[in-house]
């Protein structure tokens, strides 16, 4: 009965130690999103009823 036990919980600990590993691979490989600073954006659009408005958002 002893081994059984063992074996489940080795089993368990290998699957969860896995399971960090995957994670870990994926955020360091997750492609990286370009910095923008405050305010700025690569791309935008506005859209307004009043020119006033549009300046304002452009």
């Amino acid at each position: 009965m002893a081994r059984g036990h063992r074996a489940t919980v080795c089993l368990v600990l290998l699957g969860v130690g896995l399971g960090l590993l995957l994670i870990v691979l994926a955020v360091v490989l997750a492609p990286r999103q370009g910095s923008c600073g405050p305010g700025a954006f690569t791309r935008a659009a506005v859209a307004a009823d009043s020119k006033i408005c549009s300046d304002i958002g452009r």
